[in-house]
């Protein structure tokens, strides 16, 4: 599974990835609850026609509503937070890893991939789950939360909440979508790293001095 290949780039940073997708569950549930508290409301009205003066617990459900709504900005701005710092950590070591193992190659390696190729895989890859980790990823959480809070919503209140379940379900499918782009991405990382590096001889030995005298060497151009 791409997610737990990515977290072992983070380090000591990988709990913030996992509060962050706590946070962003928990900006789900608290962004669902909005929707209940109007729904109460709107119970009480009905129960008090003709005579809407005699409902009551509609301001209290109203200051529940904003209450529950600013919970869940909260969350998730602290998810994002979190989420950021784990992110930018994983793409710092992604390139770290890469170019210290690069270092390490054989000069044939270079030979079919060029510094410019190099460089654009490990900043494109890089930049791509640094974009899923940072933002996809608490996204990916809430909208898995949401539509399984919306299906227990239907069995308890009304069926009018299948609405709200439906617009979830695209957001996964969405989210789907950027983690495929994000195990795409680590997959050309770990080709790299997947390569075998330059090995040591067993007996490494000195030159004895800095002249070089070519015997029976030629050089040939193409064209010339």
């Amino acid at each position: 599974m791409v997610i737990p290949r990515l977290l072992k780039y983070a380090g000591e940073y990988r709990f913030l990835t996992l509060a962050a997708c706590a946070l962003s569950g928990i900006s789900a549930v608290l962004g669902l609850c909005p929707f209940i508290c109007i729904w109460l409301v709107a119970r009480e009205i009905f129960h008090a026609l003709p005579d809407v003066s005699t409902a009551q617990g509609l301001g209290r459900y109203g200051w529940m509503a904003v209450a529950f709504a600013a919970g869940s900005i909260i969350a998730y701005f602290a998810a994002l937070m979190c989420s950021h710092l784990a992110a930018f950590r994983v793409a710092r070591n992604m390139k770290s890893a890469a170019l210290h193992h690069i270092v390490t190659l054989p000069l044939g390696f270079f030979s079919s991939n060029t510094s410019g190729k190099l460089r654009k895989i490990i900043d494109e890859s890089a930049g791509q789950t640094e974009g899923f980790l940072a933002h996809q990823l608490p996204d990916l959480v809430g909208a898995f939360v949401r539509p399984i809070i919306v299906i227990g919503l239907l069995f308890i209140f009304y069926i009018l909440f299948t609405p709200i379940c439906i617009v979830m379900m695209s957001r996964i499918m969405y989210a789907a979508q950027n983690l495929t782009m994000a195990e795409d991405a680590l997959a050309r990382i770990e080709a790299i790293l997947d390569e075998k590096p330059l090995r040591w001889p067993a007996a490494a030995g000195k030159p004895a001095g800095v002249q070089v005298t070519f015997s029976h060497v030629g050089f040939t151009y193409p064209g010339a």
